[in-house]
């Protein structure tokens, strides 16, 4: 079944879908005193949305030094002042206005890329020791270094009127919060190593000793160990395909490099190798990608 709500966000990231009732009408905003937003606080789980620009290319993130509770830091832009009667992206895109002057992010720029949760220990509104319970609807926008120069912060809410760019290295050389790190693993996940066999078995290889490889190769990647060793995905069947005189065809995502070299040295594989090698030829492939795709 098809969604039926217009979607409003990028086909990319987390789907965010909006949907309008027939009779909605435009709902009048009002603003809340001081007291009024306190007790709010004290009753209800608000939710923000937040945007991270990020350059693409480079790989990095552009972070603005937050002076104002409840997080100081260094942290992306946003906030809950988007208003009703919205979308969210539209509304993100005037917040974004108003914190940065940029006046070139339209809604089909803003990925949303998680929902994040905060129990922060303090907050700007007194008594700002109570600390408050929020939501962070988290948006990406990829920006160019022209636009990100053009930023200029609100000096109330940033203690520099520039942004700062950081990978990853210097993210976590400042110890910023924690969520900071998780969402650039989000926007830009870490490469797997993509490992592919074409194998062959000879001629005269008899039926029983293709069928006692194949199911041997059905748990290979838990016998050395599974995803605890960084075996990530594992999958070895038969080929659709047999112009090419491939029998088998393997199809494995490491963690990384080591993951694979230690499950080469395994004894169980090892075992494996030394039945295949007197019975079959094959073919190897290699390439870093995320298993998770931006």
């Amino acid at each position: 079944m098809q969604p039926t709500g217009r979607l409003t966000g990028t086909t990319t990231g987390v789907p965010l879908f909006t949907y309008h009732e027939d009779g909605f009408q435009s709902i009048e905003k009002t603003w809340l005193t001081d007291e009024e937003y306190e007790k709010v606080l004290r009753s209800k789980v608000l939710a923000c949305t937040d945007v991270v620009f990020v350059n693409r290319r480079k790989r990095t993130f552009y972070l603005a030094w937050r002076k104002a509770l409840p997080m100081t830091g260094w942290f992306w832009m946003g906030g809950n002042r988007g208003g009703i009667n919205a979308p969210l992206t539209k509304g993100l895109v005037a917040v974004i206005l108003d914190e940065t002057k940029l006046t070139t992010i339209t809604p089909d720029r803003l990925i949303l890329r998680g929902l994040m949760e905060y129990f922060w220990k303090d907050r700007a509104q007194a008594p700002q020791h109570l600390g408050c319970h929020m939501l962070g609807l988290t948006f990406s926008a990829d920006i160019t270094e022209d636009e990100a120069r053009a930023i200029t912060l609100d000096p109330k809410e940033y203690g520099e009127d520039e942004l700062r760019e950081f990978t990853r290295e210097d993210l976590v050389r400042e110890r910023v919060f924690p969520n900071v790190i998780d969402m650039y693993d989000l926007v830009f996940p870490p490469a797997n190593l993509w490992h592919a066999v074409l194998i062959s078995f000879k001629p005269d290889t008899p039926e029983e000793i293709r069928r006692d490889i194949y199911d041997r190769y059905q748990t290979m990647d838990a016998d050395c160990g599974g995803k605890d060793a960084g075996v990530l995905f594992w999958k070895v069947d038969r080929n659709l395909d047999p112009r090419k005189n491939v029998h088998l065809v393997e199809i494995a995502v490491f963690r990384d490099m080591n993951a694979l070299q230690t499950f080469r040295n395994h004894p169980k594989h090892k075992e494996l190798t030394n039945i295949l090698s007197k019975v079959a030829d094959w073919q190897v492939g290699d390439i870093n990608h995320p298993i998770a795709m931006p």
